[in-house]
């Protein structure tokens, strides 16, 4: 997904990483050059759902105005594309079924 607005240079990576790792969520997140900010989540639709809502609305420094979200079957490397050495990679922490690598689920 793409998140525009203004979300670089207020850590916006650094806490939508913390979020999605709180959650559960596998991916990464990074700048891109048009200024706007790509995260790959990999876990269960709806926690992806509400890592998207909190980082729309919840974020402290960023003010996100629009998000762009291409949702794809799990892969189970959502580490698989980052671009940048500057992306901030994240594991969820919480075990079980759901986070499993090779779990059912979504992929951003």
């Amino acid at each position: 997904m793409i998140f525009r607005g203004r979300v670089q240079g207020v850590y916006f990576r650094a806490h939508c990483a913390e979020k999605a790792e709180s959650l559960g969520l596998d991916g990464y997140v990074q700048n891109l050059p048009d200024g706007s900010v790509e995260a790959v989540f990999e876990g269960d639709r709806s926690v992806i759902e509400a890592c998207i809502e909190w980082n729309r609305g919840s974020q402290p420094y960023a003010q996100v105005t629009d998000v762009e979200i291409s949702w794809t079957a799990p892969r189970g490397d959502p580490m698989r594309t980052p671009l940048s050495s500057q992306a901030r990679v994240f594991r969820g922490t919480v075990a079980g079924p759901s986070t499993a690598p090779g779990r059912r689920g979504s992929s951003m």
